[in-house]
Formats: C-alpha cells, structure tokens, sequence
C-alpha cells in the first residue's frame, strides 16, 4: 500500500492533470483509471462538485464528505454502500451503473435530484424518507412496485419510463408533480392520476395497454399528453382537457374524434396508424401547426379548410382524391398528400 507521503503525490499529481477542469470548486474526470479509491476520498474532500466518468475503481467505503454534487457515470458500479455518510448531498447521479440496492440513500435526507437511469433496480426501499426530492429520473431498471414515491411532498419531475409498472399505486399522492414519465411499461389503470390535477402539466404514457382515458378526465392543467402505442379506441375522458396544446396518440385503435372538439389550443396533433375516417372535428383548432394523420380511412379535407396556420401536414395513405379545400393554406406545398391508398 502506498505510504501518506505517495499518495499526497499521487493526488497532487491528479490535481494538476486534470487542473484545467476545475473551476468553481467544480472537477470533471473522464475515463481514468487513476481514480482509485483512495484518490476518490481525496477528491470528495475538496470539491463542491465532482463528475466522474467511466472511472470504474471507485467505491464509497468510508466516504465522509461536504459534496453537493455527484455525478459518477459508466463506472460499473454495482453497489452504493458507505454512501450514506455523504449526507450534505443535493444532487446524485449515478446513471448507467449496475445499481440495485438503494437501501442506504434512506440517510441522504438532504437529496433534492436523484438520477438512478440506467441501473438494475427492482426495488424502491431507500426512498421513502427523502422528503426534499424535486427530481427522480429512475428511467430503465426493473422496477415493478411504485408505492415507496407515495409521500414526497415537494416532488416536481418524476421519470419512471422503461420499467416493468403494471400498477400506479403510490403516485396518487404526489400532489406537487408537473412532469410525469411513465413510457414503455405494463400499465393499464389510470385511477392512482386522478388526484394530480392540480399541478400536472406533461404526461407521457407511450407504449402501455392503456384502454380507458376516463381517469385523465379532471386533469385540465396539461397541456403535453403523450398516449401513442396503446389500446385506446374510445378518447372520452379527453373532452375537457382544454389547456392541451401537443397531443400524441399515435397507433392506437381511434376512428371517433369527437371528444376532440373543443380542444382549440392544440398545436401538434399526430393520429398516424388509427381508423380515423371524418376529420370534421378538427375544424375548431384554429391555432394547429403541425397535424399528422398517415395511414388512416380519410376520404374527404374539408374539416381542414380553415386551418390556415398548418405548418406540416401529413396525410398520405389515405382515401383522399381531391385537395381543393385547402389548397388556399399558406403552406400548401409543403404538405405531405400524394401518396394514397
């Protein structure tokens, strides 16, 4: 083992490499096989922020320290312990790693954004004490049960996409949440959303079994509402979502879009791969820039006629012969009409 007096060389000798990166208190190292432990608890004990990347002799086995920031990422870390002592943290992130057992960020009580993206988590235990976390991105892992997120009060982003979620139970209390991510996961029930109303102003379900949109009824405050890839064939529950301004329900199996009617605000609207055949409901989303209906049952334009701020339209593989009713858009040439079924 090296003696004091070398590894204050060696951690001098670190320093001076990589002085050029620090600033502000603030030290990025990328790719170093250096950083062995030792140095690492030299690091931590002189910096505010520290970023390490793909450093993969880093453990945290008597970490004492004043960070507020840590970011170490492709390190192929596999467990956390001694993690806990690091208890000044705001900010950790620890994307793609091989993480699973979380249990010892239960001290990190100060935590305000926690990445965990990219890891092999299956469970949430660890969680359920860090009342100050803002941000969650927990974004592929293997997580099943959500319960442990129930009581975070101040909670305002939250990334649960590519897991294996089949109930939303515990997020029904997340209250304060204005982003939620909930992509490509097992999910069929909506209730646990009904009480996010007040806040919740994006919300991505893309690639579920999704049938029912009834629960996102009282949800007035969004206004990004991702739905593509699911089992939806009925849009009721979307009719008084008026504030919605991007709205994604790309292959799904929709024919009917009268609940649509009254969502005048809507911007970008993208219905590919449906059943939809009447588009008379458009009529009223006068503030529309971007539509796309490829690959529908659509014979006949004319609910598009007064949609003049169009600015890309995507109609083709449909029924349609005739164009005339919008040939008076201003950006007509640009619209995606030729090919058809």
């Amino acid at each position: 083992m090296p003696s004091k007096t070398e590894l204050k060389q060696q951690f001098a000798g670190l320093i001076t490499k990589f002085q050029d990166k620090v600033v502000k208190g603030e030290l990025a190292i990328n790719d170093d096989e250096s950083v062995t432990n030792v140095l690492f608890q030299e690091l931590i004990g002189v910096h505010k922020t520290l970023t390490l990347t793909k450093c993969p002799n880093v453990t945290f086995e008597s970490a004492s320290s004043r960070l507020s920031t840590l970011i170490i990422n492709n390190s192929g870390l596999t467990c956390i312990k001694g993690i806990k002592q690091m208890t000044d943290l705001l900010e950790l992130n620890l994307e793609n790693n091989m993480i699973s057992d979380l249990s010892e960020l239960q001290y990190l009580t100060e935590l305000m954004i926690l990445n965990l993206s990219h890891n092999q988590i299956k469970s949430l235990k660890g969680l359920e004490g860090l009342k100050d976390l803002e941000t969650i991105n927990l974004e592929d892992n293997q997580i099943e049960s959500v319960e442990e997120l129930k009581d975070l009060p101040v909670l305002d982003h939250l990334c649960l996409s590519k897991n294996q979620i089949s109930s939303l139970k515990g997020l029904e209390g997340l209250e304060s949440v204005t982003s939620l991510w909930l992509n490509e996961n097992q999910i069929s029930d909506l209730e646990p959303l009904k009480n996010l109303k007040s806040q919740l102003k994006d919300l991505s379900l893309f690639e579920n079994q999704i049938e029912s949109l009834l629960p996102l009824s009282d949800l007035e405050n969004i206004t990004t509402l991702d739905l593509a890839s699911n089992n939806i064939r009925s849009l009721k529950g979307l009719e008084k979502l008026v504030n919605l301004t991007w709205l994604d329900l790309i292959q799904n199996h929709i024919s009917d879009l009268k609940q649509l009617e009254a969502l005048i605000n809507i911007k970008t609207l993208k219905l590919i791969a449906n059943e939809v055949e009447n588009v008379e409901f458009l009529k009223n989303m006068k503030d529309l820039e971007e539509l796309s209906l490829y690959n529908n049952k659509i014979a006949n334009v004319d609910g598009l006629k007064d949609l003049t701020n169009l600015q890309k339209l995507d109609i083709e593989c449909n029924y349609v012969q005739n164009f005339s009713q919008i040939q008076n858009h201003p950006n007509y040439n640009n619209y995606k009409l030729e090919k058809q079924k």
